[in-house]
């Protein structure tokens, strides 16, 4: 997207076109704003200078993530024209992070946080009482003699009993 130092897009190319769900001759001329992509706010926060966040954009498919890249369009003597936006589809990148993050904290059987988790938890849980004098507790559940379970019925009867356990 380029736009103009009044912030009005002057052109797209297909690309954005896509990503915006609007055609050219729908957005030539509008305020960025209009587009709700990000906060207006952090265009003037460019100082003649590359500017990056993380955006996320709600379409029909679900949400896409982009890494924004804001340039400043200047003539000499730095006087501002315009800017030159450009987004980066990170969506695949942003999910396979998030899904590496749920791997590691929780427990794939019954989708509960993993010891390591719970540990990290209860620790910053600790901490915020501590700091504020509240006061806290910790319940902990045993399924006594389970292992006659696993026994008995076998291990996927067993997994069955542990995945309805921790739904309850």
């Amino acid at each position: 997207l380029v736009i103009d130092r009044n912030l009005r897009i002057i052109d797209l190319n297909p690309a954005a076109e896509n990503i915006i769900g609007h055609n050219e001759c729908a957005v030539i001329g509008k305020p960025v704003s209009e587009l709700a992509l990000f906060d207006i706010d952090f265009l003037h926060n460019v100082n003649g200078t590359n500017r990056q966040k993380e955006i996320a954009i709600l379409t029909a498919e679900g949400t896409l993530y982009f890494d924004l890249k804001i340039t400043t369009i200047q003539k000499h003597k730095g006087l501002l024209l315009g800017y030159l936006l450009t987004l980066h589809d990170i969506t695949e990148r942003i999910q396979l992070l998030r899904e590496v993050e749920t791997l590691a904290t929780t427990d794939p059987l019954t989708g509960l946080f993993n010891r390591r988790q719970f540990i990290r938890l209860a620790q910053e849980e600790m901490e915020y009482c501590k700091r504020f004098g509240r006061p806290v507790s910790l319940i902990l559940l045993d399924l006594d003699n389970f292992k006659v379970v696993n026994d008995s019925f076998g291990h996927l009867v067993g997994d069955l009993i542990l995945q309805e356990f921790s739904n309850l």
